[in-house]
C-alpha cells in the first residue's frame, strides 16, 4: 500500500509532515455527540478524533499540550475542552487549536477523524427503515440499488422538511408505531420534491407494517443503547482507519483510549472485540468505506476521563474544532480567519492522505456547501 500524507509542497502543511513510526496508543473523543437524538438542532454535527502516538503517549501528549498553551500565552485548566476554548468569532483560542495540531505533527503523532451529518443520517435511516431488506426484514420489496444507490436516496430524503425528517427521527428513536406511520405518510407527500416519486410504490409497501418495524427495532435494541445511535458506526469507522494505518507502519499491540461512553461503553468494547478477535477481512462497503476485521495491530480497549489523560484533552479540543467550524458554515455564521485555517488544515489533510485517515458520513450538499468553502482556504492559489 502506498503511504503518502499530505502535500508537503503546500504552506498549510509544512509542519504537519508525519514520518513512519512505532505507534503504541490511540486517544479518542467526540464532540456534538447527542446520542440517539440526531434532530438535536444545536448540534448538528458529530464528529469523533483519534490521536495515534508513538513511544510514551501520555508524557508526549503532556509536552505537546502545555507548548502550545506556552507558546500561544493561554492559560489552561486542569480539563480543557474544545468547546469552551473555541468560539466562532474569538481568534485566541484558534490560534492555541492552530498550534497544537501543528505540534501533534511535528511530534509524529497522526490524527484521524470521523464526521457525521446528522440530517443526512436521518436519511439513510429512512432507507434503512423502510426500503433495505438488508437491514429491515420486514421490507417485502427491495428497490434496485443499480437504478438508486442507498446513498443517492438518503441524500436526497436529507433534503426533505425538517419537520418529515425530524418527526421521522423522533418516532423512530422512541420506537414509536403511530409516529413511524405518520412519518411514512408525510414523506409520501414530499417525494415529488425530491425526484423520488418513482419510489412510491416501495414506500407505499410498508403501509401497516409499522409495528413489525417496530418489533425488529425493538430487537435490535437489546444489543445496547449504542445501536440506535451514531456513536458505534462513527467508531467503527475510526478503528478500522487506525488499524489499517497502523498495519503500514508494523505497528502492534496499540492500545485504545476512549474518552468515558457512559451508556455506549458496552456496545462499543462488544463491537471492537467482535471485529478484533474475528478473522482476518478488509470488506468494501457500498458507500466506498472498508470494514477491517482480525486486527493485528490494534489490541486493547479502554475507556479513560479528560481529566486524567492529555490524550483525550486533544482529541477532544480539535473535534471541537472541526465541528464548530463546520456548523458555522453550515448556519452561514461568521468564522474567524484562524478557524477557517486550522478547519480547512485539518480537513485537507486526511481526506488527501493515503492510507486513509477520515471518514466522512455526508450528504453532497454538505459537501458542497461546508467541505467545500472550508478546503478551499488552503488549497486557493492566490493563499
Amino acid at each position: 500500500m502506498p503511504f503518502h500524507i499530505i502535500p508537503g509542497t503546500h504552506p498549510a502543511f509544512r509542519r504537519c509532515a508525519f514520518s513512519l513510526a512505532t505507534y503504541t496508543t490511540a486517544y479518542l473523543d467526540e464532540s456534538g455527540n447527542s446520542g440517539p437524538n440526531l434532530e438535536d438542532v444545536a448540534q448538528p454535527i458529530y464528529t469523533l478524533v483519534g490521536i495515534l502516538t508513538p513511544g510514551d503517549g501520555d508524557a508526549l501528549t503532556a509536552r505537546i499540550l502545555n507548548q502550545a498553551a506556552q507558546e500561544t500565552k493561554l492559560v489552561l485548566g486542569p480539563d480543557p475542552k474544545g468547546k469552551n476554548l473555541l468560539k466562532p468569532d474569538r481568534e485566541r483560542g484558534w490560534r492555541f487549536a492552530s498550534r497544537l495540531f501543528d505540534l501533534v505533527g511535528e511530534s509524529g503523532c497522526v490524527p484521524f477523524w470521523v464526521l457525521a451529518e446528522k440530517r443526512y443520517v436521518i436519511g439513510a435511516k429512512i432507507v434503512e427503515t423502510f426500503l433495505d431488506p438488508v437491514d429491515n426484514p420486514s421490507a417485502p420489496v427491495p428497490f434496485d440499488t443499480n437504478v438508486d444507490p442507498r446513498q443517492e436516496v438518503a441524500y436526497a430524503l436529507s433534503r426533505m422538511s425538517e419537520a418529515t425528517l425530524f418527526g421521522f427521527s423522533r418516532a423512530f428513536r422512541e420506537r414509536d408505531r403511530g409516529g413511524l406511520a405518520r412519518s411514512l405518510e408525510n414523506i409520501l407527500v414530499e417525494l415529488p420534491a425530491v425526484a423520488l416519486v418513482h419510489l412510491r410504490a416501495a414506500f407505499e409497501i410498508m403501509r401497516g407494517a409499522e409495528q413489525r418495524l417496530v418489533d425488529d427495532l425493538l430487537r435490535v435494541d437489546k444489543s445496547g443503547p449504542g445501536m440506535k445511535s451514531l456513536n458505534l458506526p462513527v467508531f467503527v469507522d475510526m478503528v478500522t482507519n487506525i488499524e489499517m494505518f497502523a498495519r503500514v507502519t508494523n505497528s502492534r499491540d496499540i492500545r485504545i483510549v476512549h474518552d468515558e461512553s457512559k451508556e455506549f461503553a458496552p456496545v462499543l468494547e462488544s463491537a471492537y472485540k467482535q471485529l478484533r478477535d474475528s478473522p482476518s477481512a478488509v470488506i468494501e462497503l457500498s458507500n466506498g468505506n472498508v470494514l477491517a476485521a482480525g486486527f493485528t495491530a490494534l489490541r486493547q480497549l479502554e475507556f479513560g476521563t479528560s481529566t486524567g489523560s492529555t490524550g483525550i484533552q486533544i482529541a477532544d479540543i480539535l473535534a471541537a474544532a472541526i465541528r464548530i467550524a463546520t456548523t458555522a458554515t453550515l448556519r452561514g455564521e461568521p468564522l474567524c480567519d484562524e478557524a477557517r485555517q486550522l478547519a480547512a488544515k485539518l480537513l485537507t489533510f486526511a481526506l488527501l492522505s493515503e492510507p486513509k485517515l477520515a471518514s466522512v458520513i455526508i450528504s453532497d450538499r454538505f459537501a458542497t456547501d461546508v467541505v467545500g468553502p472550508l478546503v478551499s482556504t488552503v488549497l486557493s492559489p492566490t493563499r
